[in-house]
Order: C-alpha cells, then structure tokens, then sequence
C-alpha cells in the first residue's frame, strides 16, 4: 500500500464515506482490493459516492456469518467482503 499513496488515500475516504467506525486491518484491506479491482481506471469521486451509498459495518458482519461453518472457514474474511461490496455496489448501480 505504501507503493501507491492516491489509493491508499481514496481507501480511506470511501470508508470514511461508508461509515468511519470500519478502520480494520481486514475492511481496509478487501476495500483496497476492491478499488483496485473496479474502480482502477474511474474517478475518485465515483469511488466515494459508490461507498457513501453502502454501509461497511453491515457488509463486515455480513463477510463473518458467511464465512464461519460448523467445521472451520469457508473462506477468507477480506475476500468474502470485497465481493460482497462488489455484490452491492454493483447492484445499486445496475438499479440507478
């Protein structure tokens, strides 16, 4: 993260914007990938408005039920929120 300082900068925002109580290891992490994954080549604003529209703490809570079984994980808990964060987003803009 280090190496590229405007994406670090914009994983901060959007999850200031989404709600300011989701500075984990693991939410700062999966949002990272997921700005790199979908919002690479847009605008930071676009970014922001997409995250403003999300809420991260659900979406986080969301990640751990999913991945927690009776026998062990099912997957990795930033992998699991960043695709439901892609999950929602997509979805709100496939409804705008």
């Amino acid at each position: 993260m280090r190496k590229d300082i405007d994406r670090a900068g914009l994983v901060v925002r959007c999850i200031q914007s989404s709600n300011p109580t989701c500075f984990d290891d693991v939410t700062v992490w999966a949002t990272w990938c997921f700005i790199g994954a979908h919002f690479a080549q847009g605008t930071p604003s676009a970014a922001i408005d997409a995250f403003r529209r999300v809420d991260l703490a659900d979406i986080r809570q969301r990640a751990q039920r999913l991945i927690m079984g009776e026998s062990g994980r099912m997957a990795k808990t930033a992998t699991a929120i960043s695709i439901l964060l892609a999950q929602a987003i997509i979805d709100e803009d496939k409804a705008a």
